[in-house]
């Protein structure tokens, strides 16, 4: 059976990764721009948190300072952060439109949606035919801009950037310095990329829906290490409502017992997994954090047809749980902090665990599929989340990669290497 073959394999890749052994198929190619990591804001030399090459002796443990300023208080649960909802001034609808931003022709995974282009706070936005590129807050699944531009949708002012994620939010009263800056705002045509971010729960757009994040202590600025558990910690919440609606797809199925339990578990486990990644943001970040309310009106209902629960199987469990096992795994090995470790040990034994549960709901499906048309439509799902890309964020995290930060480059090794070794044999198995 395919789900046998998946987890003898994946089982051998983690022993390769554990072991440190030299990856050498070649890599994915990403695409879009480069983020932007730098951390000016943060000078300190803390061991917890920031990627900076001083020297220095400061020991002050909340080094890091959270731009993130909408995870304390804003409502919007929704990470897409669709930025045309609070858009303000002119929508540029006098812009010439190709017929794409209304949906005409739109080729597989090409969404017409809102991105932004950053400048100096108080600075004049650029007409729409003079923009050559429009970045976009969503990361999971990874979103770049096709060249198609449809008009100007407004600006919004005095933001800062996560340094990690590259999100965008409102920056504190008062804050000013070069990270401070104004986004104008542009509709256009994008394509979304694949997945690499687990199983969160997701919106209609294929979005995450995030809950908001309680803190107790001082609005400052976060450095990348900070950041990116934060982050983590909620998409790792958000997994506890996946699973919950994975839990009643499977029961709308009449799926056997075990995986009924199974997918139970794992809804616990990522309770445990945002538990300890907030606590890892907590440390990083010098003060608290805990998940707030998330807003599920965004959030997709269950699958019409069961065409397209095994597309969302296919992609959210069979691909993206093994490749976020495959992360957490890489990042593991690099990490040198205790606490760090401890935290993505438990996430590459549980993440794939995950996976496993995922190949073998297919595989259960599939034993009853007589006529072969779910064969045939995850193979053809597989082949598309072959050929997606990941996008460029992080080429460069410096001594972050102690602390469970993961570069582009080495991500592309192991994601290319999880194809090869694992995701392709186990789909070529499909068809025996």
């Amino acid at each position: 059976m395919s789900h046998d073959l998946f987890e003898r394999l994946l089982r051998a890749q983690l022993r390769t990764l554990a072991a440190g052994t030299a990856l050498t198929l070649a890599a994915c190619t990403g695409s879009g721009p480069k983020a932007d990591t730098t951390t000016a804001s943060d000078t300190d030399t803390d061991t917890d948190a920031d990627t900076d090459t001083d020297t220095d002796t400061d020991t002050d443990t909340d080094a890091d300072a959270d731009t993130d300023t909408d995870t304390d208080a804003d409502t919007d649960t929704d990470t897409d952060t669709d930025v045309d909802s609070a858009a303000t001034g002119d929508t540029g609808t006098s812009y010439p439109r190709d017929p794409m931003c209304d949906g005409v022709g739109l080729p597989p995974y090409y969404i017409v949606s809102v991105g932004h282009v950053a400048i100096e706070p108080g600075g004049d936005c650029p007409a729409p035919e003079d923009v050559d590129h429009v970045d976009h807050q969503v990361c999971c699944p990874m979103t770049d801009y096709r060249d198609v531009m449809c008009g100007a949708a407004g600006r919004l002012d005095h933001m800062m950037q996560d340094p990690y994620y590259g999100y965008w939010s409102p920056a504190p009263t008062g804050a000013t310095g070069p990270e401070v800056k104004d986004l104008c705002l542009y509709e256009g045509v994008f394509e979304e990329g694949g997945t690499c971010c687990g199983r969160p729960l997701l919106a209609d757009d294929g979005s995450a829906v995030l809950a908001t994040v309680r803190s107790a202590g001082p609005d400052a600025p976060l450095g990348p290490v900070a950041a990116y558990w934060l982050q983590a910690a909620r998409m790792e919440h958000a997994s506890v409502a996946s699973f919950a609606r994975f839990t009643l797809e499977l029961v709308r199925l009449g799926a056997p017992a075990e995986l009924l339990a199974d997918a139970q578990r794992a809804g616990l486990d990522e309770v445990d997994h945002a538990q300890r990644c907030f606590d890892l943001a907590s440390r990083f970040a010098g003060r608290r954090f805990a998940p707030g309310p998330m807003d599920l009106a965004s959030a997709a209902e269950l699958s019409p047809d069961l065409l397209a629960f095994v597309d969302a199987l296919v992609r959210e469990g069979c691909v993206g749980e093994t490749l976020a096992s495959l992360d957490a795994a890489a990042r593991l090995q690099a990490a040198t902090d205790p606490e760090v470790r401890e935290v993505l040990q438990v996430i590459v034994d549980d993440e794939g665990r995950h996976a496993a549960l995922a190949w073998r709901t297919l595989s259960w499906l599939l034993s009853r599929d007589e006529s072969g048309e779910l064969v045939a439509h995850a193979q053809r799902v597989f082949a598309e989340e072959r050929e997606r890309t990941y996008g460029s964020r992080h080429p460069d995290v410096g001594e972050g990669r102690h602390l469970g930060l993961l570069d582009d480059a080495t991500r592309d090794r192991v994601f290319a290497d999880g194809w090869a070794r694992i995701l392709q044999p186990s789909l070529d198995a499909l068809a025996s």
